[in-house]
């Protein structure tokens, strides 16, 4: 019996792809089809963000793997609103 699974995935430089997904079994045989969707805005975001994570390791940004693909834009549906600064205090002026 033939399973599926489905992720989407940024490929990276060099054409890199990562598929993780604990329901591969070690040393089972695979077959990939790669659908290609044209890049939205969206995505040359995530393409941006995920191209700088791919240049440090790590240990020198301090955020964990993905964390950039995982967080932006998830306060799209909720966003922070500026209250009114109310007016500028007028101030005498130097000489």
């Amino acid at each position: 019996m033939i399973n599926s699974i489905k992720q989407k995935a940024i490929v990276r430089k060099g054409g890199r792809i990562e598929v993780l997904s604990p329901e591969l079994p070690i040393g089972a045989m695979v077959e990939i089809i790669i659908l290609i969707e044209p890049p939205s805005l969206d995505m040359k975001k995530e393409q941006w963000l995920q191209s700088s994570t791919d240049q440090k390791p790590l240990k020198s940004t301090g955020w964990p793997p993905y964390f950039f693909e995982k967080t932006a834009g998830c306060l799209a549906d909720d966003p922070i609103e500026r209250a009114p600064q109310g007016d500028y205090e007028i101030r005498e002026t130097l000489k």
